[in-house]
């Protein structure tokens, strides 16, 4: 099967970039913040963002993948439009 016959990985490219957007954003929160609890809390969530795309690399079981291309589309989805929106804001 070539690359673009299978419908996953397309939804998988898009996944990871979505995943890699968080993270990245998140990582310059941790280095934007001097708040001591606050980095402690943005450092979990980059370990949730890793975790993440390990399972869409690497797992197995096609249910827990879905379950992380849900989370992904359905709740980052959202958040990365809305940052879109207010940098497009911004630069008008």
């Amino acid at each position: 099967m070539k690359y673009d016959e299978n419908p996953m990985s397309f939804d998988m490219d898009i996944a990871l970039s979505m995943i890699a957007q968080m993270r990245s954003d998140a990582i310059r929160r941790k280095h934007a913040t001097t708040d001591e609890k606050e980095r402690e809390d943005i450092t979990d969530e980059i370990r949730i963002y890793n975790t993440e795309e390990y399972v869409i690399y690497y797992y197995r079981d096609k249910e827990v993948r879905q379950s992380v291309f849900d989370k992904v589309f359905r709740f980052y989805g959202p958040i990365l439009r809305e940052e879109r929106k207010k940098a497009l804001s911004k630069s008008t």
